[in-house]
């Protein structure tokens, strides 16, 4: 099995990191892209309220998704860190770990974004004819967390693992 593709301590670490960054870059686009297109169906179909509601939604969901987004990086780095000083054994009990660890996360999520949307939606400014709709986006983006948490876990240990 060749490993020099994912192996940095050898050849141009610019391009190796280049072909390591692109599949990341790519999927904070696409979560991005979440919101983009939300804004496109409420902007066509939905009210002004209903704009600006998916606007300051959105925002919120982006803040937590990039936040847990890093965190699974670190999932990451030490699986590549592992591979790296030939400790497989310790890459199944950080799996392991992390999947609890991120279980845990999404939870306490869930139960911030749905009990708290209309403080929350208070706090990012949203208009007082938008706040009820914000709250409800806010909420609906929050019973989808487990899967973006999911999503960025399984992604982070792919990555970790090379190729």
């Amino acid at each position: 099995m060749d490993h020099s593709k994912s192996d940095f301590t050898q050849g141009s670490i610019l391009k190796k990191l280049s072909l390591f960054m692109i599949p990341v870059l790519g999927a904070l686009i696409l979560q991005a892209a979440y919101g983009a297109v939300d804004l496109l169906v409420v902007g066509r179909f939905g009210t002004t309220a209903g704009l600006s509601a998916v606007s300051t939604g959105s925002q919120v969901l982006n803040l937590i998704t990039f936040v847990v987004t890093q965190f699974a990086m670190g999932i990451t780095v030490l699986i590549a860190r592992y591979i790296g000083e030939k400790k497989m054994n310790s890459i199944g009990a950080l799996i392991g770990g992390a999947t609890v660890v991120f279980a845990i996360i999404s939870a306490i999520i869930f139960v911030v974004m749905i009990t708290l949307a209309s403080p929350i939606s208070t706090l990012m400014q949203a208009p007082k004819e938008a706040l009820g709709l914000t709250a409800t986006y806010v909420r609906i983006c929050g019973a989808g967390i487990f899967f973006i948490v999911a999503y960025n876990l399984l992604s982070a240990i792919f990555r970790g693992l090379g190729d």
